[in-house]
């Protein structure tokens, strides 16, 4: 085990806390009724 790991984990969790603020994330939902696309919030 890293002696670093939460620290480690804690940095990735910052980063993807920026991408999810600055980049527009979507996703695709699979669904018995059918596909579709979810878009993300949009942050200004």
């Amino acid at each position: 085990s890293a002696g670093h790991r939460h620290e480690a984990f804690k940095a990735c969790m910052y980063v993807i806390d920026e991408l999810k603020q600055r980049v527009p994330i979507w996703k695709k939902e699979t669904t018995p009724e059918g596909d579709f696309w979810v878009e993300g919030e949009k942050h200004e």
